[in-house]
């Protein structure tokens, strides 16, 4: 592999996993053929077009925003098509990083309205507070407890992540791994048709 072949490759890093994985011997084999003998690294208009292409691609293959939405905060499937994406999200080393991200939003979401809406000495966060209060020494005040229970929400986010990784990579019909799903058929003595997880 000479210097043009490896910055071709490291060019690549703007496509999906999914497209590199499926595309990216492809790309590298027509541009190293269209290239001039000459040419020992790759251009900036290459590598612009390279970038402006995989941008493209990841934008195409993302889902919809309310798909995301339902995906990220409710861990709902996204439609078959941007299947690719999802695991690709999935299998991302920065996974657990989004999501207790999405966890911690959709936290404070719920909770700044009781925030702004209580008042210090009577308010919701008081009364959550007051049987904390005493044994901690007055420490927890609104914001204290606010605080709390996000670091809360943080660690029991942070406890469910391969579990969760799991079972939406079943949702979306891959293996642990990240492997694609197979379903054969078979039709049982009745006439009735059944799909089986190969």
């Amino acid at each position: 592999m000479d210097r043009y072949e490896r910055e071709l490759r490291r060019s690549l890093r703007w496509y999906p996993k999914h497209y590199r994985e499926r595309h990216g011997d492809e790309i590298v084999e027509t541009a190293l053929e269209l290239r001039d003998l000459d040419e020992l690294t790759v251009s900036k208009a290459e590598r612009r077009g390279l970038m402006w292409a995989g941008l493209a691609t990841r934008a195409r293959e993302r889902p919809p925003f309310l798909n995301w939405l339902a995906y990220r905060f409710f861990n709902i499937r996204v439609p078959h098509r941007h299947r690719m994406w999802a695991r690709d999200d999935l299998m991302s080393r920065y996974y657990p990083v989004r999501t207790i991200m999405a966890s911690l939003a959709f936290y404070l979401v719920l909770v700044l309205p009781l925030y702004l809406l209580s008042s210090p000495e009577t308010g919701f966060w008081a009364m959550l507070a007051a049987p904390l209060g005493g044994a901690l020494g007055g420490v927890l005040t609104n914001g204290g407890m606010i605080a709390l229970a996000g670091g809360l929400v943080v660690l029991m986010g942070a406890a469910s992540i391969p579990y969760q990784r799991r079972r939406m990579l079943t949702k979306h019909d891959f293996h642990r791994d990240g492997r694609p799903v197979h379903w054969t058929t078979y039709r049982d003595p009745s006439g009735r048709v059944w799909a089986v997880r190969a």
